[in-house]
C-alpha cells in the first residue's frame, strides 16, 4: 500500500528530503547523486582550467585571437570584482560536491537537513549563474565560448539532478526519521541563491576589470628622417609610405596594429581620434591593418566567423590610402562606425565612392598593398612572440606595447603622457601663459 506524504511534527509543511531508508535506500536517487557528482567534477575541471588560463595570461586550447572564446574571455564579463569569474565558480562547485557527500545513511538528522538546504541553495545559484552567462554571451557579446558553455552545462546538469533528488524525496519518501526540510527552508534556500546571483551580477557590473596589458618592447626607434625601426632594425618602415593620422612631422608617434573586424579595435578607434585631436601637431598615429584571418595571417590557424573577410577589409583600407591618402580617414570612420563591420560589398562600394572604381581597382592591383599587408602581419607575429600575447589591438608606445581591450580614453591618454613628451592643448596653454602655473590635468 502506498503511503501518503506526511509533514514533520508541528505541522510545518511537507518534508523536502529524506534520511535513513530514504536517500540511502533509494537506488534511483543514489544513481542520480553519483551522476551529479561526476558532472560537478567535470564542471570543476573546466572552471579550474579557465581560471588557470586567465591567471597565467594564456589562451585556452583552440581559442586563437579573434575567436569566440577569445572575445568572451577577454571581456569584462569574464571577471568578478576584478578576479576571474571561474574562481568563485570553482568554490561553488566544491561546496556543492561536498554537500552531496554528507548525504549518508549514518549521517545525523541535523547534518542531512543542513546538507539539503545547502544543496537547494547552491543548485539554484548554479542554475541562475549558467542562465546569466548564457544570456550575456547571446545578447551582449554575440559570441560563444565553448569551454564556458561546456562548464556551465555540466554544472547545470548536476544542479538539475540534485534538485530532482530533493523533489523525489519530498514526494515519495517519508518516515519517522525524515529530514525536516519544509517549505520555509526551501524558500530561505532560494532566497540565498537569489542573493548570491545578485552579488555575482553586481560584482561584474560595478567593478570594471582592466583588460589591457602593458609589456616592454625594446628596439623601438623613430629617426628624424621619418624612418620607423622596430625589433632592433628587423622591421623598417618609411613613414611617408605608411597609413597614418596626424602630422608626419610630429615629434611623437605610436604604431597601432588593428583589424577592421576586431570588436576591441572598434572600441579603440574613436579613442585614438580623441588622442589625435588632444595632441594636435604633436602626435602621429601609424595605422597598420593586421587581419585576424588565416587567409593572409599564418598565425591564425582557424578564422572565427566574426573575422570573416578580414583580409579583404584590410586590402580595401590600404588601397584607399594608396590611391588617395586623405580619403582614408573618412573610410576608416565609416567602417568603424557600427558595432560590426558592414558587408564586404558595401565596404567596397564605399571605397569606390571615395576614390573611384578605376582608382580602387588599380590600387588593389598594386604590389605595394600586398607587400604592406605582409609586412604588417609579420610585425604582428613578431610582437606576439615578444610579448607572449596575440590579442588585438596592439599599440606600440615608446618602449611598451599596450595589448588587449582598451575602452577608456583616460587610460589611453595617461599611457601616452607617461611614455611620450606630450601635452594637451589646455596644458600647453597653461604652461605657456605669462603667469606660468603647473601642468593642467588633461582629464579634467
Amino acid at each position: 500500500m502506498e503511503s501518503s506524504t506526511v509533514g514533520p511534527p508541528g505541522g510545518r509543511g511537507p518534508v523536502f528530503g529524506g534520511a535513513d531508508n530514504t536517500i540511502a535506500a533509494d537506488s534511483t536517487v543514489k544513481q542520480r547523486l553519483w551522476l551529479a557528482r561526476v558532472c560537478l567534477l567535470l564542471a570543476l575541471c573546466g572552471a579550474g582550467y579557465l581560471a588557470t588560463v586567465s591567471l597565467t595570461g594564456g589562451a585556452p586550447a583552440g581559442c586563437g585571437p579573434g575567436s569566440g572564446c577569445d572575445r568572451v574571455l577577454s571581456s569584462r564579463w569574464a571577471y568578478w570584482l576584478g578576479f576571474p569569474v571561474s574562481l568563485p565558480a570553482c568554490a561553488a562547485y566544491v561546496c556543492l560536491f561536498a554537500a552531496t557527500l554528507t548525504l549518508r545513511k549514518t549521517g545525523s538528522l541535523k547534518m542531512q537537513r543542513r546538507s539539503w538546504q545547502g544543496i537547494v541553495a547552491l543548485s539554484a545559484l548554479v542554475l541562475g549563474a549558467a542562465l546569466w552567462f548564457f544570456l550575456v554571451q547571446w545578447f551582449v557579446l554575440n559570441d560563444w565560448c565553448k569551454f564556458c558553455l561546456a562548464t556551465h552545462a555540466s554544472a547545470a546538469g548536476a544542479a538539475c539532478l540534485l534538485l530532482w533528488a530533493t523533489r523525489r524525496s519530498w514526494r515519495g519518501l517519508t518516515g519517522s526519521n525524515s529530514v525536516l526540510l519544509n517549505r520555509r527552508d526551501v524558500f530561505l534556500s532560494l532566497c540565498i541563491a537569489v542573493l548570491g546571483l545578485t552579488l555575482l551580477v553586481a560584482g561584474q557590473v560595478a567593478v570594471k576589470k582592466r583588460l589591457y596589458v602593458l609589456s616592454p618592447l625594446s628596439g623601438h626607434l623613430f629617426s628624424a628622417s621619418g624612418q620607423v625601426s622596430l625589433h632592433h632594425g628587423r622591421f623598417k618602415f618609411d613613414l611617408d609610405e605608411l597609413p597614418h593620422l596626424g602630422s608626419s612631422s610630429a615629434t611623437n608617434f605610436i604604431v597601432s596594429l588593428f583589424d577592421y573586424t576586431c570588436s576591441h579595435c572598434r572600441v579603440l578607434h574613436p579613442l585614438l581620434r580623441v588622442a589625435e585631436q588632444r595632441y594636435s601637431g604633436q602626435l602621429c598615429i601609424i595605422s597598420l591593418p593586421t587581419p585576424l584571418d588565416s587567409d593572409c595571417n599564418p598565425l591564425i590557424l582557424l578564422t572565427s566567423h566574426a573575422n570573416a573577410n578580414a583580409c579583404e577589409y584590410a586590402r580595401l583600407g590600404l588601397a584607399v590610402w594608396r590611391a588617395r591618402r586623405e580619403a582614408l580617414r573618412e573610410f576608416d570612420d565609416w567602417l568603424f562606425a557600427s558595432a560590426s563591420p558592414p558587408p564586404l560589398d558595401q565596404a567596397r562600394a564605399k571605397a569606390e565612392e571615395l576614390i573611384g572604381k578605376l582608382a580602387l581597382d588599380r590600387a588593389l592591383g598594386d604590389r605595394w598593398v600586398a607587400r604592406q599587408l605582409q609586412a604588417d602581419v609579420a610585425l604582428y607575429e613578431a610582437n606576439a612572440r615578444a610579448i607572449g600575447d596575440a590579442r588585438l589591438p596592439q599599440i606600440v608606445v615608446g618602449d611598451v606595447v599596450m595589448h588587449g581591450a582598451v575602452d577608456s580614453v583616460q587610460d589611453l591618454l595617461h599611457l601616452l603622457e607617461q611614455h611620450m613628451l606630450l601635452r594637451s592643448v589646455a596644458a600647453a596653454a597653461t604652461n605657456d601663459s605669462p603667469s606660468g602655473g603647473s601642468k593642467a590635468n588633461p582629464y579634467e
